[in-house]
């Protein structure tokens, strides 16, 4: 899992909040980790590990890696791929 290569000590002070309060952990992934869809062209998602190391994923890899993260401190979370189906199509429109 991610206690493996993760850097305990990064998150360590900050675990509490996001169990607390997971939308925290949103807001880090989204601080901390750039989308950029334009490198993966295949659409091979990244590992967790990946992600974390270079901090750039695209949208489903980033998702990924955030649903791993969460559960490595205990934190239920999973993808509803009908929520993200639906958001794409949404998004899409606009």
């Amino acid at each position: 899992l991610l206690d493996s290569f993760l850097p305990v000590k990064v998150l360590e002070a900050e675990v509490d909040t996001f169990r607390n309060r997971p939308q925290a952990l949103v807001e880090w992934v989204n601080r901390y980790v750039t989308v950029d869809g334009t490198h993966n062209s295949q659409g091979i998602p990244v590992s967790p590990e990946g992600v974390w190391r270079s901090r750039v994923a695209d949208s489903h890899s980033r998702d990924i890696f955030f649903v791993a993260l969460a559960r490595s401190m205990n934190i239920p979370a999973y993808i509803n791929q009908l929520f993200f189906s639906s958001m794409k199509i949404r998004m899409r429109k606009r």
